[in-house]
């Protein structure tokens, strides 16, 4: 998430175990609201960097999220 919004206003404990992948925490939005995540991936069969990547695509959205128009 590294050069991107989420790098500065998520903050996230990530943890991992045979095919499962988590990441916790919680995320400002561009609003300046906060909002808490759980993100787990149980029983995967892709590499497990496309999961992390996913996971990292989600953070960045929910950093980029406004409820505004």
């Amino acid at each position: 998430m590294t050069q991107s919004r989420a790098e500065k206003y998520v903050h996230a404990k990530t943890g991992s175990m045979n095919n499962v992948s988590t990441i916790c925490g919680y995320v400002t939005t561009r609003d300046i609201e906060q909002l808490a995540f759980s993100i787990m991936v149980n029983g995967y069969t892709v590499p497990e960097n496309i999961v992390h990547n996913l996971q990292d695509l989600i953070c960045m959205r929910l950093s980029s999220f406004s409820r505004k128009q």
